[in-house]
């Protein structure tokens, strides 16, 4: 994909993996996305937007207690951006 370029040129510069990590969620690539945004909070300790990204790859593979800290590491370092409620959609597969 075209992002790899852009986290190449600039693999240092805050938030350059989340767009992408986004758009790998909108395709429901959860592997892809979780990479992207667990790079991006190694580069960005204080990367809210990169764990809202987690806690929504955490929800998709049901695992509640790490989306919930993860939302909760999100909202101590940017409390405004909960206020209001950003969206928070979940893809649902039926079988």
């Amino acid at each position: 994909m075209e992002y790899r370029r852009a986290i190449g040129a600039a693999p240092g510069l805050p938030e350059v993996r989340v767009k992408p990590g986004e758009l790998e969620l909108r395709e429901q690539n959860w592997d892809a996305a979780a990479k992207l945004f667990g790079e991006e909070v190694a580069v960005n300790p204080s990367g809210y937007l990169a764990r809202f990204g987690l806690a929504k790859v955490s929800f998709q593979w049901h695992e509640w207690e790490v989306a919930l800290r993860y939302l909760n590491e999100a909202a101590k370092i940017r409390p405004e951006f909960f206020d209001p409620l950003p969206p928070f959609v979940v893809a649902m597969r039926l079988h």
